[in-house]
């Protein structure tokens, strides 16, 4: 590992840690944060964590839940946004999108999260592809199954409950 990288994944550690305090300062404000089975994510490694996606800060209530750092992977257009893309920048967030709308997106999203997997870091998807309607679980899209076909790494599924229905939810 080199100097320049270290120093990167220092910052990016710092990063996260500052974020994650702030995140539990606002959510414990305003609600009530039960984690349950945290112990089953392993603590080194590459691991993807699967949720269901309820409501617009589910990925706020997840990377305070989780012990590790996450990379979350997130549609592109969320991007379009200057101040959006530089916290996503340093967030070290993926942007993917469906393959019917940019192929060549889907394509670096996915080279993306297996160089992450590789490297032992922690991925969060939503494989549902969308936030969820009416609170029930959507079906997954297929790059669930294609990122562990090529990376065979620990798949954790953890269930967001509660949100739906709040404000940030449809």
């Amino acid at each position: 590992m080199t100097l320049e990288r270290s120093s990167s994944d220092l910052r990016y550690r710092l990063w996260m840690r500052g974020l994650r305090a702030l995140g539990s300062l606002l959510l414990f404000a305003g609600y009530r944060l039960d984690v349950e089975g945290a112990e089953r994510v392993p603590r080194s490694g590459g691991v993807l964590v699967v949720s269901n996606h309820v409501s617009l800060h589910d990925w706020l209530f997840v990377g305070v839940a989780l012990r590790r750092p996450p990379r979350f992977v997130m549609h592109q257009h969320h991007f379009q946004y200057p101040a959006l893309r530089a916290f996503f920048g340093a967030s070290r967030v993926i942007p993917i999108a469906p393959r019917k709308e940019d192929p060549a997106a889907l394509e670096r999203a996915l080279e993306a999260i297996d160089d992450a997997l590789a490297r032992g870091e922690l991925v969060v998807i939503f494989p549902e592809g969308t936030m969820s309607l009416d609170g029930s679980l959507s079906p997954f899209r297929p790059g669930l199954e294609r990122i562990v076909a090529r990376r065979p790494v620990p798949v954790v599924p953890i269930g967001i409950s509660g949100l739906f229905g709040s404000f940030f939810s449809r």
